[in-house]
C-alpha cells in the first residue's frame, strides 16, 4: 500500500477499497498471541485492524512512560503491517472500551482539572503526552509508509461533552506533533456522499416496517444531527413509506450559543 484517500469513497493506492475492520487491542493480551490473532482476523476476511491506545496504560504516574512488553504499540502495528493488515489507531484521551476511568488517568483528579474539555490545565497535561506518544506514530502513518490509514480524534464525545472547540484544539495538538490530516470541507463532503450514497436499508427491515405499517402499530423515528442531511438520507433508503411524518423527529445540533449555556450549567 502506498496511498490512501477519502474520496466518494475509500481508495487505496487509487483502488475503490471496502475497508472490513475488526477491534484487536493489543494491551488485552501478551505480544505472543499479537500474531496469531491477527492472522485469524484476516483469514476471516478482514483488511483492517483498530486498536485503542489507553493514555493511563502508557502513563501511569505522571511524567513515567511505559511503551515496553505488552505495551510496545509501535511492534503491534509493525507486525499487522507485515500481515498485510491496514490500522486504524484511536489514541484519543478517552476510549471508553470498558476500560478503567476509560483510559484516562486517575491522577488527573489530583490536579482538579475539566476533564475532556479546554481547560488550558487539561489541554496542557494531554499536550505533554502526545509529545511523547504521537512521534511514535507518526512513522506509522500511511504518508510515510506505514499502515495506519485513519486517527481518532476523541471517542462518543457526543455522549459527554457538546464543546466543539475541544475537539479542535485536540486535532490541533495531534498535527502539531506531525499526525496528517484531512481538511474540514473533504471531512464533511466524505460523510455527505457516504451516508446519501452508501447507507441502505436491508431487506427484513423493510419487511418489519411494512408489516407494522399494514397492522397500523405506530412507530416513530428519533435522530439528531442536520436536519437537512438526516431527512435525505431517510428520504433515499425509502423510511418515509412506513411513517407518519409527525412521528419523526430529528433533533438538530445545538447552536454555538445554546452550546455556551449548556457548558455554563455544567
Amino acid at each position: 500500500m502506498q496511498t490512501f484517500e477519502i474520496k466518494e469513497e475509500f481508495l487505496v493506492d487509487g483502488k475503490p477499497t471496502k475497508l472490513i475492520s475488526g477491534a484487536i487491542h493489543y494491551f488485552r493480551m501478551t505480544p505472543a498471541q499479537w500474531e496469531d490473532s491477527l492472522y485469524n482476523l484476516k483469514a476471516l476476511g478482514a483488511n483492517t485492524i483498530e486498536t485503542y491506545i489507553p493514555w493511563n496504560l502508557h502513563e501511569p504516574v505522571e511524567g513515567v512512560y511505559d511503551f515496553e512488553g505488552m505495551k510496545d504499540i509501535v511492534a503491534f502495528v509493525s507486525l499487522a503491517q507485515e500481515l498485510g493488515l491496514m490500522v486504524i489507531l484511536r489514541p484519543s484521551v478517552y476510549i471508553c472500551a470498558e476500560w478503567e476511568f476509560g483510559g484516562l488517568p486517575a491522577w488527573l483528579l489530583k490536579e482538579h482539572v475539566r476533564l475532556r474539555s479546554t481547560d488550558p490545565r487539561f489541554i496542557a497535561k494531554v499536550r505533554t503526552y502526545f509529545s511523547v506518544l504521537l512521534p511514535k506514530l507518526v512513522p506509522l502513518q500511511v504518508t510515510h509508509g506505514g499502515p495506519v490509514i485513519m486517527m481518532q480524534v476523541e471517542n462518543e464525545y457526543g455522549s459527554y461533552g457538546m464543546e466543539k472547540e475541544y475537539l479542535r484544539q485536540t486535532k490541533q495538538v495531534m498535527e502539531e506533533f506531525g499526525i496528517d490530516s484531512i481538511s474540514r470541507t473533504e471531512a464533511l463532503d466524505f460523510q455527505a456522499d457516504y451516508e446519501l450514497d452508501q447507507i441502505t436499508m436491508i431487506p427484513e427491515i423493510h419487511q418489519l416496517l411494512l408489516a407494522l405499517h399494514k397492522n397500523r402499530i405506530p412507530i416513530g423515528i428519533l435522530t439528531n444531527g442536520p436536519v437537512d442531511l438526516q431527512s435525505r438520507k431517510l428520504q433515499n433508503i425509502g423510511a418515509y413509506q412506513y411513517f407518519e411524518k409527525q412521528n419523526i423527529i430529528i433533533s438538530s445540533p445545538l447552536t454555538e450559543e445554546l452550546q455556551k449555556i449548556a457548558m455554563k450549567v455544567m
